[in-house]
């Protein structure tokens, strides 16, 4: 059944981050939106989904129990619709995904296999154009490797316990920094 567990990790963008953001930023003057005033969802999709969401500074990190389709996609819809219609002006501006793809070296382990990531990242995509969410797409080694570990407990936001969480929160830093990555 789909649920929200119990552990959330919650903290402010500290100022370490903003000088970093702004560093980056002046080194890629291309990305040109103000992703630090949006409202962010990120999601790590599997059966257990990390879960991110930035406004206002504030970032919140949990994880949702997502083993069934059906709840799962129920799930995000009412959290979009839900925010739409409380926060009409602050509807989320973006939803950024993992995406998932199927190497060389892990066929055999997917081999008449549902491959329950794909399906459920097809639900995401669904909820996101029923709620008319702009959503985008990122690899997660991408992600990973920019910000690893240690560059999270350097700035104070390494999520403990919530290993997918700590994953949907990569990509929504790797987002804040390079909003133009990523594939639509």
């Amino acid at each position: 059944m789909a649920g929200q567990s119990d552990k959330v990790f919650e903290f402010q963008l500290n100022l370490e981050f903003h000088a970093f953001y702004n560093s980056v930023r002046k080194q890629h003057p291309a990305h040109t939106v103000d992703t630090l005033s949006q409202r962010i969802l990120t999601l790590d999709p599997g059966e257990t989904t990390g879960v991110t969401e930035y406004r206002d500074n504030l970032v919140t990190v949990y994880q949702w129990d997502t083993t069934s389709l059906g709840p799962s996609f129920n799930l995000l819809n009412e959290k979009l619709s839900r925010v739409q219609s409380f926060e009409k002006s602050r509807k989320f501006d973006m939803v950024r995904m993992e995406d998932y793809r199927i190497y060389e070296w892990k066929v055999d382990d997917h081999s008449w296999s549902p491959v329950h990531t794909l399906r459920l990242i097809g639900a995401f995509e669904a909820a996101c154009h029923v709620q008319h969410t702009p959503h985008s797409y990122m690899l997660a080694q991408q992600a990973k490797k920019f910000w690893s570990d240690v560059k999270l407990d350097h700035f104070g936001m390494n999520p403990k316990g919530l290993r997918h969480g700590r994953d949907a929160l990569r990509h929504l830093l790797y987002y804040i920094l390079f909003p133009n990555s990523g594939k639509k």
